[in-house]
């Protein structure tokens, strides 16, 4: 099974896929791997990232997470080795705190806009509006360093209609 990303984004839909079965991934159709084999039941973030030229992939394991229909979802990656991160709301409380490097933290938000901030001892992440996010909307953040300097990206988690491929 294949899956793509694009470079630009770094981020794709979520795909249901069999598990015990090589999942070739490729960036602009490149393959960088070939040795990931998800786990049957298993809600897995793969993370790609570049040093110079080489690629590499970190899997996450999300759990699974039963939601609230009346509220959004909200994830918190933390992308930086070395760092254990805090999430939280501009000028406001703390959303998430103590997330280890390669893991996930998850909770039900009210949809609401906001100014999110990043941090970890050693600096903060540029800013990030949090988009309007409806009743039912599932949003990624990810806590990520480029070029010496932490930055926040996120990105509407949406899922691919399956398809036998």
């Amino acid at each position: 099974m294949d899956l793509r990303i694009s470079e630009a984004t770094g981020a794709s839909s979520y795909r249901a896929v069999p598990g015990n079965q090589p999942l070739n991934l490729s960036v602009d159709g490149s393959t960088i791997s070939k040795d990931i084999v998800p786990s049957p039941e298993a809600y897995l973030t793969l993370v790609i990232s570049k040093t110079n030229s080489a690629w590499t992939v970190q899997s996450i394991d999300e759990g699974q997470n039963s939601g609230d229909g009346l509220k959004a979802r909200l994830r918190f990656f933390n992308l930086v080795p070395g760092c254990t991160a805090t999430l939280r709301i501009a000028d406001g409380p703390t959303i998430f705190q103590q997330t280890p490097f390669a893991s996930v933290q998850s909770r039900s938000i009210n949809p609401v806009v906001a100014k999110l901030e990043g941090s970890c001892s050693e600096g903060n992440a540029t800013t990030l509006m949090l988009p309007q996010l409806r009743a039912g909307d599932y949003y990624s953040v990810f806590l990520r360093k480029d070029a010496e300097r932490l930055r926040l990206t996120d990105q509407l988690d949406e899922t691919e209609p399956y398809r036998e491929r």
